[in-house]
């Protein structure tokens, strides 16, 4: 089977309202509304949660099927008796060259 780029089909419910990404909670499960809302929220919680959503979407497409012009990689290092881990999650795309003026700086099909 073919890598499919529909969106709805890695995240659940994604939908767009007139200028608005829509993307329920449900459908990143490391984030919760407490975490979005700027009275308790915190941008570092946000980004982390999509990103590993991002590694989570990535890794459940059949590696047989993936995309060859998007990768995610996640790396997490720790000392044996450290409470704390560093955890970096990269994220490539092949694009159009933007130094090409002519091109606008976007995904390349993987066509």
């Amino acid at each position: 089977m073919a890598f499919n780029p529909t969106p709805s089909a890695h995240i659940a419910g994604i939908t767009v309202t007139s200028n608005n990404l829509v993307i329920p909670l449900s459908s990143i499960p490391e984030l919760t509304q407490a975490e979005v809302v700027d009275a308790t929220g915190d941008i570092r919680k946000v980004a982390y949660a999509i990103a590993q959503k991002l590694h989570s979407v990535y890794q459940d497409i059949p590696a047989e099927d993936r995309p060859t012009k998007w990768s995610v990689v996640r790396n997490t290092s720790a000392g044996e008796d450290s409470p704390t881990a560093l955890r970096a999650i990269a994220t490539t795309f092949t694009i159009n060259n933007p130094l090409n003026a002519a091109a606008e700086t976007e995904v390349v099909s993987e066509e």
